[in-house]
């Protein structure tokens, strides 16, 4: 876990204390879909699976895959990325924001031993009840 005093692993530049650290505590709901997008991030590098999974829409592809799979194989997949890999940096390309669906398009920065793991991903968010959620992603590299 990151020390209240230490830099975001969502690369925003801030302390963790005052940007995702408040959201993976429970304190706040992120505001927009790109602090979710942000939070989810960090979480991943922190290996806060818990909140990855909080913060998945129920239609999620591998959210819904994982309610008829008995074993969490889905969580243990969150868990293992998050252990193995190093989150090294977060880049937002594009954010269009909405009052129920957002679009952030990302450029994460991730490496495994000497493997690098980057990709490009468009993903999608939808907020219900006023919390916002992470539906789904595709790949654009």
């Amino acid at each position: 876990m990151s020390s209240k005093y230490s830099p975001c692993p969502c690369t925003s530049g801030k302390l963790y204390s005052k940007c995702c650290g408040p959201f993976h505590s429970g304190i706040e709901l992120p505001p927009t879909a790109l602090d979710l997008m942000r939070s989810r991030f960090a979480a991943f590098a922190l290996g806060l699976t818990d909140y990855l999974v909080k913060t998945t829409h129920k239609d999620n592809p591998e959210r819904k895959a994982e309610a008829a799979d008995t074993e969490g194989s889905w969580k243990k997949d969150l868990e293992s990325i998050a252990s193995q890999a190093r989150f090294d940096s977060l880049k937002i390309l594009e954010f269009v924001d909405g009052d129920s669906r957002s679009e952030v398009t990302f450029r994460a920065f991730i490496t495994k031993g000497e493997e690098d793991l980057s990709f490009t991903e468009r993903s999608l968010f939808t907020r219900e009840d006023g919390v916002w959620l992470y539906k789904e992603g595709s790949i654009l590299n």
